[in-house]
């Protein structure tokens, strides 16, 4: 056992030689090889573009309240919520409101340190494009001259005309897809017109870099890049609270994107809660202007009447008839415009499965009962989606769910049946009044009883004005006193230092990756390698015997261990084991001549 253990151990040591034996012998190429890749890893930390990070934190609208049951917090209906306010966020329709805030078509360049800068707000000119041609496919380079002018290139670069080259050889090449070389000397302030660009450059300031570089790109370029590096998440995952981050290579740009996208989202929440107030100002208005053309009419008419007859006061009793029937038509119109609001959403209830479009502000002030049954209704119908997720359709939950949204709609329904019926009911018995009233002008003389009619139609447009008045008023303080549930808790600032790329770390992975692969190599050319150099590889690669080594005389100086050397072999040959019936034999040979065959022979 112990003498296994110690052959082990042996090998164990063997091997750790070879091991440093393999180094030492490529340490050179190791060397040379770390070095290599550390100074490409170098050159490449270098010349990586700086990315910095912008973040805003905005706390959005929770939908908890105390009607949710804990069935609807369990499935995390406040995170469907907040999930659906980060798909707003980072939509199409808040991106172009922020792009609309900013101007990011133009991109302006130059080179620093070997290195190409962005010049953002920084530019010595600023360039208004009218219309770029898709076959500008390359930076416009603008070289200045003098204060006054400038020299405007396109290049195609080398793929591209490579690209055409070979096509013209296949076929002709069309006009949109031929690469544009453009060489023209201009003057700042003055419009270029050219069939493939339309462009104005202004001057700014003095240039002070020989040459410049500058990018137009369309809307959907500038989106499409907002959206790769846009990034909206919670920052705990009950919470409401969202982050809003981009990533951009100029921290100035950075900055104002995510405080863009921020106001572009208040703002069009904003717009959405006052977009109903809106809509009842404009049906407002068109009635207001409506009954003031009919007031203008009643009061012009009564005026005629009065300048071509002569007429006596109406009497106490006609006075206040013909005031009971304004008011009384003043609020059969009101009863009017209910009947057709609450018409119209039994309507759209009966026809529509989602209620979301219902005009919340309109019905409840009618009936509360009913802004509640809508509201039950869309929380529920949250909760089935919230459900459908994991869950089919015949899922116990998912049938409780169906249930009840079937029960508030059916009690919905009967509520609009109710209230309609009560307002028909309402509107008969003011008709009865009105016709009574009507009826008791009839016994007035023929000149009172027009006059009459003519101060009771003023009156009626002049109620109805003032509802609609007030009606208006109120819904415009509705409208001023709207303010967004969506609250900013940072807006972004700009960063003072890149969050990548990590240049020192860059630089280690190099040199430990260069470290590797020329450790690696140092050892697949050892494996590979095949050639006899030891004693040792002899003894490995043969069933041959090794009786000694004669070292390489290079001088007569240090002759000693040479003579040495061959008294070993000597000594070694002498004790060879003796075959029965046959002599020693011995051959002394080499490859090339003046080895030294013949001096270890007569030694």
């Amino acid at each position: 056992m112990q003498e296994a253990l110690q052959q082990n151990t042996q090998e164990d040591e063997i091997d750790l030689a070879e091991l440093f034996g393999v180094l030492r012998r490529y340490q050179y190429s190791i060397i040379l090889i770390s070095i290599l890749v550390t100074l490409f890893a170098t050159i490449f930390a270098y010349f990586a573009t700086n990315i910095y990070q912008a973040k805003a934190t905005i706390e959005v609208k929770s939908e908890r309240n105390a009607q949710k049951d804990f069935m609807s917090m369990a499935l995390g209906m406040d995170s469907n919520n907040v999930d659906n306010e980060i798909e707003i966020l980072k939509s199409r329709w808040i991106i172009s409101r922020a792009q609309e805030q900013l101007n990011l078509n133009t991109r302006y360049f130059t080179k620093h340190n070997l290195k190409s800068l962005e010049l953002y707000k920084k530019a010595p000119f600023v360039v208004t494009s009218g219309s770029i041609s898709k076959q500008v496919q390359s930076p416009f380079i603008l070289t200045p001259i003098n204060e006054t002018q400038f020299r405007l290139s396109l290049e195609p670069s080398f793929k591209k005309s490579a690209i055409t080259k070979l096509r013209s050889f296949i076929a002709p090449v069309p006009k949109e897809d031929i690469a544009i070389a453009y060489d023209q000397i201009h003057t700042y302030g003055k419009t270029i017109v050219t069939p493939w660009f339309r462009l104005v450059i202004q001057k700014v300031f003095q240039p002070t870099k020989s040459q410049y570089t500058f990018t137009i790109a369309d809307d959907k370029s500038i989106y499409e890049s907002i959206s790769a590096n846009l990034s909206v998440s919670t920052l705990s995952k009950m919470g409401t609270i969202l982050s809003i981050t981009f990533e951009d290579n100029n921290p100035q740009r950075a900055t104002e994107i995510v405080n863009a996208i921020t106001n572009a989202y208040l703002s069009a929440d904003l717009d959405v809660k006052t977009q109903s107030a809106n809509r009842t100002l404009e049906f407002l208005d068109r009635q207001l202007e409506a009954i003031n053309k009919t007031l203008q009419n009643s009061a012009d008419n009564l005026q005629k009447y009065k300048a071509t007859n002569i007429v006596i006061d109406v009497g106490d009793k006609a006075q206040l008839t013909s005031e009971r029937l304004g008011e009384l038509e003043s609020q059969r119109y009101e009863i009017d415009m209910q009947l057709d609001v609450l018409n119209n959403t039994l309507n759209y209830v009966t026809t529509n499965s989602d209620l979301s479009a219902i005009d919340l502000s309109s019905t409840g002030s009618m009936n509360p009962t009913i802004n509640t049954l809508v509201l039950k209704i869309q929380e529920s119908k949250a909760l089935k989606n919230a459900l459908l997720v994991d869950y089919t359709e015949l899922h116990p939950d998912v049938l409780k769910a169906n249930e009840q949204l079937n029960s508030l709609r059916n009690t919905l329904k009967n509520t609009l049946t109710s209230s309609l019926r009560t307002l028909k009911e309402r509107k008969i018995s003011l008709s009865k009044f009105i016709d009574e009233n009507t009826a008791s002008l009839e016994s007035l003389p023929q000149q009172e009883r027009e006059l009459a009619q003519l101060n009771r139609s003023f009156l009626v447009n002049e109620k109805i004005y003032s509802f609609l008045l007030q009606k208006r008023a109120e819904t415009a303080i509705v409208e001023s006193s709207t303010v967004s549930e969506t609250r900013v808790i940072d807006s972004a600032i700009q960063a003072d230092k890149p969050i990548k790329p990590k240049r020192m770390l860059i630089v280690i992975v190099g040199f430990i990756l260069g470290l590797i692969i020329s450790i690696a190599l140092a050892f697949l050319r050892n494996f590979l390698d095949d050639t006899i150099k030891t004693i040792e590889d002899i003894e490995k690669h043969s069933l041959v015997s090794v009786y000694g080594a004669v070292p390489h005389l290079e001088s007569e100086k240090n002759i000693q261990p040479f003579y040495e050397a061959l008294r070993v072999i000597r000594t070694n040959l002498e004790f060879l084991q003796e075959h029965e019936g046959k002599s020693k034999l011995i051959t002394i040979t080499s490859s090339v001549p003046t080895e030294g065959k013949t001096t270890v022979m007569t030694e």
